[in-house]
């Protein structure tokens, strides 16, 4: 009898005792590297796990996801801070994309007015089969274009389904020309930050500039700032450049900076990871 009321007794005291909470385990102090080594990234990663959070294997075990990787860096704009052009350096050349196939066949069929110009060897400046473009159907480009295929091409896409089309619909007239202020021209990027001697898109002859739309009735359409303002011009204006940004890489207009107070400037510069710059 005393050993059975014995052992009630002890099963009582424990059901009534509380339950001691389990140690959370304590993180690890961090790995010291080596002198000129590289970090150790799985000890950094355990030494920063906060208690009770899994470290490094865990994660593993348990499939968290892996961390993403931090996304391309934009390049930098043409002419962000309307300075004076650095010196080109003749090992800054940008890449660019290659010509697509049949690129010439579709610019043809796009109704651009173009033909072969000369190969291009003006110091870092080498162009191998630049085209002088002069008119987009019936649209004349004021100013011949010397631009790559692959820019000229945008240029008429552009013309044909963006420009046109907004001059009917918000200025209720049909286009007549495109003046352009500048195409080729050999000069470094005017970057104002001291990083330059990277050549120009439009050393690439891979950029235009456009400063205004001619209209069929003689009125003429300077691409400039236009804040606060209810003209129709305006809503023109910003319905060419947005379109312009599905065509181009590169779309900086009036407003951008000092630099893009007087014409819209409209490259294809290749960037990693597709990244556009529309402004």
């Amino acid at each position: 009898m005393k050993a059975a009321w014995a052992v009630a007794l002890a099963a009582a005291l424990v059901a009534a005792a509380p339950l001691a909470a389990a140690p959370r385990p304590q993180p690890k102090p961090p790995v010291a590297a080596a002198p000129g080594s590289e970090p150790d990234a799985d000890a950094a990663t355990e030494a920063l796990a906060g208690p009770g959070e899994p470290d490094a294997a865990a994660a593993e075990g348990i499939g968290l996801p892996a961390p993403r990787p931090a996304p391309p860096p934009p390049g930098e704009p043409e002419d962000p801070a309307g300075e004076a052009a650095e010196p080109v350096r003749a090992d800054a050349v940008p890449p660019t994309r290659e010509t697509p196939a049949g690129c010439l066949a579709d610019l043809a069929a796009a109704g651009a007015v173009f033909g072969a110009h000369e190969p291009i060897a003006d110091g870092s400046c080498d162009i191998e089969a630049p085209l002088s473009v002069s008119a987009v159907g019936s649209i004349r480009l004021e100013n011949e274009a010397i631009l790559r295929c692959d820019a000229a091409l945008a240029l008429a896409r552009w013309t044909d389904d963006v420009v046109r089309p907004s001059a009917e619909t918000h200025l209720g007239a049909k286009v007549q020309g495109l003046v352009v202020a500048a195409s080729y021209v050999c000069r470094g990027r005017r970057t104002g930050n001291g990083s330059g001697g990277k050549l120009s898109e439009h050393a690439l002859a891979n950029a235009i500039d456009i400063s205004a739309v001619v209209l069929a009735d003689g009125r003429r359409v300077q691409m400039v700032p236009r804040p606060n303002s209810a003209a129709p011009e305006r809503a023109f204006q910003a319905a060419i450049r947005g379109g312009a940004c599905a065509l181009f890489t590169t779309v900086l207009g009036p407003g951008t900076n000092a630099a893009h107070a007087d014409h819209l400037h409209l490259d294809r510069a290749y960037r990693r990871g597709g990244y556009r710059l529309c402004q």
